[in-house]
């Protein structure tokens, strides 16, 4: 068993604001590599740093950038909660 482990960080031009990671539990093992980018998009770690504001996500992920330009309610359950719980931020992938 590989503990892969989650990780993300906010910067702000060139400097770092924010970083965390942390070990996958079993059930996000089994997530895709699409439903992983979103979950560290979303983390609630970094809440409030992006309540409120407007954010750019940069990500090496393409599948991740035609996902989130389709409508939500095309997307598979596990993809759908994730993408609700963004909805609250203002984002540009």
């Amino acid at each position: 068993m590989v503990w892969e482990p989650i990780s993300a960080l906010i910067g702000q031009r060139i400097d770092l604001v924010a970083y965390g990671s942390r070990t996958q539990n079993k059930a996000e093992q089994k997530y895709s590599q699409l439903e992983k980018e979103l979950y560290k998009v979303g983390s609630k770690h970094f809440h409030h740093y992006l309540h409120g504001r407007h954010v750019t996500v940069i990500t090496d992920h393409q599948p991740l950038e035609t996902r989130v330009a389709k409508p939500v309610h095309k997307a598979p359950p596990q993809v759908q909660r994730l993408m609700l719980q963004l909805q609250p931020y203002n984002l540009d992938l």
